[in-house]
């Protein structure tokens, strides 16, 4: 992780615009895995909610969302 964040300060130094998108990717990395971390929280304390994932998770995914996962 710090390697990544020296890496993107050495971007920023040499290309502003470079490093500000590699800012934004880096900070919506963060906060999908923040999302993902609570959702399943949330999903663990609700019996309910997990028979429902489950069930999600069995049911096979459409051919477009099949088709555009490897994408």
């Amino acid at each position: 992780m710090a390697a990544a964040a020296g890496g993107a300060g050495a971007v920023a130094g040499q290309q502003p615009l470079l490093g500000g998108a590699v800012g934004a990717v880096w900070a919506f990395a963060i906060l999908r895995h923040t999302h993902i971390q609570q959702a399943e929280a949330l999903k663990a304390q609700n019996p309910a909610a997990c028979l429902l994932a489950i069930q999600c998770d069995l049911t096979p995914p459409p051919l477009l969302r099949r088709i555009t996962r490897f994408i």
